[in-house]
């Protein structure tokens, strides 16, 4: 068994799906579908019974792709209040952990409105992009590609 630290959560263990591999560093772990291992790990975690912990609160954000600034805006709390939870200064209140399950298990769905949505919005963060949109009329009206 292998256990993968690399997520960031303390109690994963693989039974297969890896490889060791020697580098030209030195030994090194292949893990088969590393992006379906962390949606089943993220769907674990976001299914069980209590509160998420600081840990699985970052890799739920990661796994989201957002930045703690973004995850505050989503939940409608401060950037230091996530900040504080992922670094277990204080517990996540009920209504956030549920809200933040939601935009998880809705994310990882094929064609979901929620990923477009947060994939839009994380874009939006990276690229600060707001000072200027742009439109133009085709059917109707839309942002223009730049």
């Amino acid at each position: 068994m292998y256990h993968y630290l690399e997520c960031g959560l303390p109690g994963i263990y693989l039974e297969n799906g890896f490889e060791y591999r020697d580098t030209a560093y030195g030994r090194a772990i292949a893990i088969r579908d590393i992006k379906g291992l962390h949606k089943a790990i993220g769907y674990h975690v976001v299914m069980k019974a209590d509160r998420l912990n600081a840990r699985e609160i970052r890799f739920l954000r990661s796994e989201l792709d957002m930045s703690q600034k973004m995850l505050a805006n989503t939940l409608g709390v401060s950037e230091i209040t996530v900040r504080k939870w992922e670094s277990d200064e204080n517990k996540i209140n009920r209504s956030a952990d549920l809200l933040l399950r939601i935009c998880y298990l809705q994310y990882i769905q094929e064609n979901s409105q929620v990923r477009e949505l947060v994939d839009r919005l994380n874009e939006m963060d990276r690229c600060d992009r707001e000072k200027e949109l742009h439109f133009q009329i085709d059917d109707h009206w839309m942002v223009a590609s730049r």
